[in-house]
């Protein structure tokens, strides 16, 4: 099996610099959301896919949203840590037998949907 390419987007960093909200997507069209909360940390594993181009930010979230999606909670992590972003991607491409980050974009980069587009 191939070791999927994987996109970050970057929704925001924490006072000390560290990334406390971030996407995950695969080049498959998973998508994962990681964050930061008050006792730790949480992860949405979206089972639906990115299956068709998109014009807004926005709009994946809500086509995946309208299928089920699985919770994992990291409590008292007080950061994201790498070990969460290979959590999430073992579960959204399996066998996993690693994975290359191909982009880190933040969330109002320019031309963000074109570049998801493309990647996916």
């Amino acid at each position: 099996m191939s070791i999927p390419k994987v996109l970050l987007i970057i929704h925001k960093k924490n006072r000390r610099g560290i990334i406390s909200d971030l996407d995950i997507i695969l080049e498959d069209g998973s998508a994962a959301y990681l964050y930061e909360k008050e006792n730790g940390a949480g992860l949405v594993l979206y089972q639906n896919r990115i299956n068709a181009p998109i014009a807004a930010y926005d709009e994946i979230w809500e086509k995946l949203s309208k299928g089920k999606a699985y919770y994992k909670d990291f409590a008292e992590i007080p950061e994201i840590l790498d070990d969460m972003i290979h959590d999430a991607i073992e579960w959204l491409w399996f066998p996993n037998q690693g994975f290359s980050i191909s982009q880190i974009l933040d969330k109002d980069a320019p031309h963000l949907c074109e570049n998801i587009n493309t990647f996916i």
